[in-house]
């Protein structure tokens, strides 16, 4: 492998086994209120484990010259989350029905797996989403022109994104750098104006 386009500096044999483990639980309820009305709810705890154990070493067995003090050394992360989820829908009549969701979500974290130094081997945790939206389905004209529409609107937090420079010196190390929001709309559309064709647009 190759950290960065120096010949031989930073080339090394990969091999870095990495041990992880990863545990959930999760309830998910579903209530017909009536038979129009439906809600649904669940919630999930995630618990995970990962050690990453680093090697670099030359082809032929002998430490990198830069980069093998990192050989032996243990990265460890663990860590927990836990997420929920709310849906509610209303069937207004057999051509409208309307919805809005809300949930989150995550994706986990772990241990740098670049550092170039001892004191890069660092721990990042997950990156988290909370998402709501809202839509309605709808079909017309004898179920011969669907259109479905929604809005979202999705919260991120401590994003992870790689790092390019550290206090230190050099680094390609992840890390969670900030927030984000994502918002937007959607619409999908279904049309059958004569038997045998079919339009769709989104």
């Amino acid at each position: 492998l190759n950290y960065v386009p120096v010949p031989f500096l930073f080339e090394f044999l990969g091999n870095d086994p990495t041990t992880a483990s990863s545990y959930a639980a999760y309830l998910n309820s579903s209530w017909h209120v009536t038979d129009a009305f439906n809600i649904n709810a669940g919630v999930r705890y995630t618990k995970e484990k990962k050690t990453y154990t680093y090697s670099r070493l030359n082809p032929d067995g002998t430490p990198n010259i830069l980069i093998g003090s990192l050989t032996g050394i243990a990265g460890p992360y663990k860590g927990h989350n836990f997420d929920w989820r709310l849906n509610v829908d209303y069937r207004w009549n057999e051509n409208l029905m309307t919805y809005a969701t809300a949930a989150t979500g995550f994706k986990g974290g772990g241990t740098n797996p670049r550092p170039f130094n001892p004191t890069q081997v660092r721990p990042f945790g997950p990156e988290k989403l909370t998402d709501y939206e809202v839509g309605a389905k709808t079909d017309w004209f004898d179920r011969r022109l669907r259109v479905n529409v929604a809005a979202f609107l999705n919260k991120y937090k401590d994003i992870q994104v790689t790092l390019l420079a550290c206090p230190d010196s050099p680094c390609a190390g992840p890390a969670n750098a900030g927030n984000a929001d994502i918002k937007g709309y959607e619409a999908e559309i279904e049309a059958e104006p004569v038997r045998g064709l079919t339009l769709d647009a989104s």
